[in-house]
């Protein structure tokens, strides 16, 4: 079972994250699997985030859980550790209308960011990054080299780059009703149609948004552009 987290519900965990989480310090770094990150941090209180790449159910959120670790931390644990603890959290945030996580450090005495963690949830493209504040890449949590000259490299000492989106695809704000139109006359105005055009939805979300719009791309369009509304106003929790 595919459990995205699409763009909508990122967003209302990333507002909830900012009025938690920013002057935290990272206290530890664990890593129970090849994809799931455990941030414990300190503010006031003990918490824990879990960042995770699993192809099938990429997400990010506070959690109370107790998992096992390894008695070694693994190669990428060890380097946050080594690079992260003790470093306070001065921000969250997230690339808009996308599904890309950036929790910014910073150290004491030193103005901006100093690093960037990033968390992309992209399925099977999900991967964690840290970045120095020229955007070069210090380690990942798993490593791309490129095989043919368009895949993106994710290596240390390369510069970061976004994901690319294919041409098709569009930002929920950008998306218009002509768009949904030429979908429906294509006879493709259904659940896995619309989510191939817009960016960061759900299978739940993309059937919900074709139910309630009983077959009407305005309507589809209206109930999409009320959500990028909340999203804006951050009012979606």
């Amino acid at each position: 079972m595919n459990r995205v987290m699409d763009l909508f519900v990122l967003k209302a965990v990333v507002d909830d994250l900012r009025q938690h989480l920013p002057g935290a310090v990272l206290s530890k770094v664990f890593q129970m699997s090849p994809h799931d990150l455990l941030l414990r941090l300190w503010r006031h209180q003990d918490g824990r985030l879990l960042l995770s790449t699993q192809a099938q159910w990429p997400r990010l959120y506070l959690t109370d859980t107790r998992f096992r670790n390894p008695q070694r931390p693994p190669r990428f644990a060890a380097f946050l550790r080594a690079h992260l603890s003790q470093v306070r959290l001065s921000d969250v945030t997230v690339q808009p209308y996308d599904r890309v996580v950036s929790l910014h450090w910073e150290r004491p005495g030193v103005t901006g960011p100093a690093l960037t963690l990033i968390h992309e949830l992209y399925g099977q493209h999900s991967n964690i990054v840290l970045v120095d504040a020229a955007g070069l890449i210090l380690d990942a949590l798993i490593h791309r080299p490129a095989t043919t000259a368009s895949q993106r490299i994710l290596m240390p000492g390369q510069r970061y780059q976004p994901l690319p989106q294919p041409a098709q695809r569009c930002l929920a704000p950008d998306l218009t009703v002509e768009a949904l139109t030429q979908l429906r006359e294509q006879g493709l105005f259904e659940a896995h149609g619309l989510q191939r055009l817009v960016v960061g939805l759900s299978p739940t979300l993309a059937a919900e948004l074709i139910h309630r719009s009983q077959g009407q791309p305005q309507r589809c369009w209206e109930l999409l552009q009320e959500l990028v509304q909340h999203y804006r106003q951050a009012t979606l929790t």
